[in-house]
């Protein structure tokens, strides 16, 4: 009997955790958006700088 009661309780168990599905914070969701702003301005900044020097290349 005590068996039964451990493997309902089990199963119960199991099919509660498989039902809740987790979700991303919303802190770490904006901290996210804001390193890929930041990677992107960076990556903007990069590509000028890389424009300037292409530039003064052909200039010399």
């Amino acid at each position: 009997m005590k068996l039964f009661y451990i493997m309902i309780t089990i199963v119960i168990l199991f099919i509660s955790g498989c039902m809740e599905t987790p979700e991303v914070a919303s802190s770490k969701k904006d901290m996210a958006q804001k390193q890929i702003e930041s990677n992107k301005s960076e990556a903007q900044k990069a590509k000028e700088e890389y424009s300037k020097l292409q530039k003064q290349r052909k200039l010399e």
